[in-house]
């Protein structure tokens, strides 16, 4: 689960969108990754622990979220919540 915290227009979801999936560089690991799915924030919110959720709120500003599902059945683990920065903006990963 990945907050767009700078919205959908941002390059590295557009270019997953648009291939279908694709590799995403997290913690000096790839992850080969599937089509990304845009998930509202009452579906997306839960997955969070509560202090990220807080602060999710308290900006006052609805965060768009989107979801994406590891393509290789090796990699299908859910990691810790972290700031990942992405080429045309920084999201938070879960």
């Amino acid at each position: 689960m990945i907050a767009l915290t700078y919205g959908p227009k941002v390059d590295w979801y557009r270019n997953l969108l648009a291939a279908g999936g694709g590799t995403v560089f997290w913690h000096r690991r790839r992850y080969a990754v599937g089509k990304p799915e845009l998930i509202d924030a009452e579906t997306a919110l839960p997955a969070f622990p509560a202090p990220f959720r807080l602060i999710f709120r308290t900006f006052g500003r609805q965060e768009e979220f989107v979801q994406v599902k590891s393509s290789d059945p090796e990699q299908r683990h859910q990691p810790d919540v972290v700031q990942t920065g992405f080429r045309g903006g920084s999201s938070w990963l879960l």
